[in-house]
């Protein structure tokens, strides 16, 4: 039953082209490097996810531990990075906060 809920995510990695997309479109600033990197390294997990799952059900004759392995370092590096995205955020947030008070 896990593997088959996973079926339906077959094509998140689709969704995460139309953003990297849609935000290739918009004005090239530091916040939207970021988000592209982030998005970039998810459609590279859901692509390795999609890979696992075909993989277990026979489909393709990849080892699907391996392809799970490589899925998990990506989604690690897009949650790092999204975290720096963050983190910069916080800090020009407490930055505005800082000259609001003065």
């Amino acid at each position: 039953m896990r593997d088959a809920r996973k079926l339906f995510r077959l094509l998140k990695s689709v969704n995460e082209a139309k953003k990297i997309k849609d935000l290739l479109g918009s004005e090239m600033t530091i916040d939207n490097l970021l988000n592209i990197i982030v998005r970039g390294f998810f459609l590279l997990y859901w692509f390795f996810d999609n890979l696992n799952i075909l993989s277990k059900i026979k489909i393709l004759s990849q080892d699907p531990k391996k392809m799970a392995k490589i899925g998990s370092t990506f989604w690690l590096l897009a949650l790092l990075t999204n975290l720096l995205l963050l983190l910069k955020n916080l800090t020009s947030n407490l930055k505005k906060c800082d000259e609001l008070k003065r």
